[in-house]
């Protein structure tokens, strides 16, 4: 199987092997196609992909637009998501088919934490959600104060 997180899982293979280790299906809420698109438009998230030959860092940003850009490792990739039918789905640079996965979620430590899932795997784990709204905000504060701080 190739290596690629959330949505490059299913572009490159139809095979997960492995999974989030000690998180089960039954213990999460499953998200419709409403909650999917409150979940991730408009936001960025970071988190953990393990497919059980492969373990990296992720960070997904989806776009208002409908666009996305992923850092998986140290590798970008960029595409197209959209909701449907209960899944989120990928459309990766030229790829011109659409491809689904299940997304979850679970309370953990007060917030939020999402899961994607495949073939009934769990292979993917976003811990932070951030808008990317309060990201540019937060970006915005740390560029004036250091603007300050080279001012003095």
């Amino acid at each position: 199987m190739k290596i690629l997180l959330t949505l490059f899982v299913l572009l490159f293979s139809s095979t997960v092997v492995g999974e989030i280790p000690g998180v089960k299906i039954k213990d999460l809420t499953k998200l419709k196609t409403d909650q999917i698109i409150k979940a991730v438009k408009g936001n960025q998230q970071t988190g953990i992909y393990n497919d059980g030959t492969y373990k990296t860092s992720v960070k997904e940003t989806y776009f208002d637009n409908g666009r996305y850009k992923i850092l998986f490792g140290n590798k970008n990739y960029t595409g197209q998501w959209k909701a449907k039918n209960n899944k989120i789905c990928y459309k990766e640079g030229t790829k011109t088919k659409f491809e689904c996965v299940q997304m979850y979620e679970r309370i953990e430590g007060g917030k939020k934490v999402y899961y994607f899932v495949m073939q009934k795997i769990v292979y993917q784990r976003m811990d932070t959600s951030v808008s990317l709204v309060q990201l540019k905000k937060d970006n915005e504060r740390k560029r004036s104060a250091n603007i300050k701080t080279n001012l003095v």
